[in-house]
């Protein structure tokens, strides 16, 4: 991917974008998980995606490649690390860099202790999120398998 991978805090104007990504996010899952479809043809939105425009601990970025939304990344604080609790590239730009550059980017805004979780009926998060943190911290995080896969590391 040539055009360049960058980062945007989300701000009031973007609500009606972030809505959107929501429910993408949402009908992303479903093939997973048993996520019905809204009365009104749209994938019900996990509560965290409202709490980040409340919630101090929460930290929404925007994912751009050149000026086209790519995706979005959740930072939040817990348990005395930062977390990727949620992350979603846009079926375009996957398998092309931009998600990968984005998580180092998402590293580099929140320098501190991380874990990144990933759902165990998610096997290409697991194998996407252990590359990028192997790649990102030449090697130094811990792996974890119980209860759910996980990987800690310092940034």
């Amino acid at each position: 991917m040539s055009r360049r991978v960058t980062l945007k805090p989300l701000a009031a104007p973007d609500r009606p974008l972030w809505d959107a990504l929501a429910h993408l996010y949402a009908y992303d899952f479903s093939e997973m998980f048993d996520i019905v479809l809204d009365s009104d043809g749209t994938f019900p939105a996990h509560e965290c995606f409202d709490m980040v425009w409340t919630d101090p601990d929460r930290h929404a970025r925007l994912i751009f490649v050149g000026g086209e939304i790519a995706g979005f990344g959740i930072v939040r604080w817990y348990d005395d690390a930062f977390e990727v609790e949620q992350f979603l590239v846009l079926r375009k730009f996957r398998r092309c860099g931009v998600g990968r550059r984005a998580a180092a980017l998402l590293f580099d805004a929140f320098q501190g202790s991380w874990i990144v979780d990933q759902v165990p009926e998610n096997a290409a998060a697991i194998q996407f999120w252990s590359s990028v943190i192997e790649e990102y911290t030449d090697g130094k995080a811990s792996h974890h398998v119980t209860p759910y896969p996980h990987q800690k590391f310092e940034t």
